[in-house]
């Protein structure tokens, strides 16, 4: 499925739980260092061709995955390096005779497709029956190594489209080995992709500027609706008496009996005492006060 809008891609699968799988391929990377890297160019491969597409019989990521360890496992090179399992990828698949034989990576075996068919007893058996045909005999058989009765080949229809593009890619990767001229031996397997990409990643930049400018949109409006909305509200100015009722910042003074009589209480000055005249004898003269 794709988004008009955003050109971006989403996959709905409906499988059973892939734990025992991720737990092989993180298995395989560790064995092989440099397997992620191959994975990559391979896929890539297959990308800008079409041929990953499992709708329209291509290879998903899983099978392109499990392909690479098979021509490994099969088919070693000498270097054990990325590039050396590249040419021997190339080699193994694009040269293999789906017709005859399956591949098994565990146990690293070649087997008879007629006798050794691989698929669950419940498939055999409406095989068997008449309800269900069985695959055409160039179909890819390369049992999943985290499962015997699966089959990661019995979708990929366009198995004939991918051997004949391994084996062109083969050829010229041989010439381009030997007259070693190019600046990059990779660029026949991988194109354009960066255009390719490009294109996609503009599409996508100018989908989200249209969110963005909406998502701004909505936000000026409810700014101004928010405005407009305080604007009708009354305003009261500070230390406008007339339009609170209330001064603000002065104190109105207190009256003392005002405040008593509300309190029921009396209030009356304190007693005046007049010290008694200094007698002579005390401080001397009398007159001196």
């Amino acid at each position: 499925m794709q988004d008009p809008h955003s050109g971006l891609e989403a996959q709905i699968v409906l499988a059973n739980d892939t734990s025992e799988s991720r737990s092989i391929m993180e298995a395989y990377m560790a064995k092989y260092p440099y397997l992620l890297s191959l994975f990559t160019v391979v896929k890539t491969a297959f990308d800008i061709r079409g041929l990953s597409e499992v709708f329209y019989g291509g290879f998903g990521s899983y099978t392109v995955f499990m392909m690479i360890v098979a021509s490994i496992v099969h088919h070693p090179h000498p270097r054990n390096d990325a590039a050396g399992a590249l040419v021997h990828f190339l080699e193994f698949w694009g040269n293999f005779d789906t017709t005859k034989q399956g591949v098994s990576i565990e146990p690293a075996a070649l087997f008879d497709k007629a006798s050794k068919s691989v698929m669950t007893g419940k498939t055999r058996a409406r095989i068997q029956q008449g309800e269900t045909k069985p695959l055409p005999p160039y179909m890819m058989c390369l049992r999943d190594p985290a499962d015997i009765t699966n089959d990661v080949g019995r979708k990929g229809i366009a198995i004939k489209h991918v051997q004949m593009t391994l084996r062109d890619l083969q050829r010229q990767m041989k010439v381009d080995l030997m007259k070693n001229e190019r600046s990059s031996l990779i660029k026949p397997l991988v194109g354009e992709v960066y255009m390719l990409n490009h294109a996609r990643r503009s599409m996508l930049e100018n989908h989200g500027q249209q969110v963005l400018a909406r998502a701004n949109t909505r936000l000026a409006h409810l700014a101004k609706q928010i405005r407009e909305k305080d604007a009708t509200k009354p305003h009261t100015a500070p230390g406008d008496a007339k339009s609170s009722g209330v001064i603000v910042g002065v104190e109105e003074p207190v009256d003392a009996e005002k405040a008593a009589a509300r309190s029921g209480a009396t209030t009356s000055s304190p007693p005046v005492t007049t010290p008694a005249p200094k007698t002579q004898g005390e401080h001397g003269d009398a007159s001196t006060w």
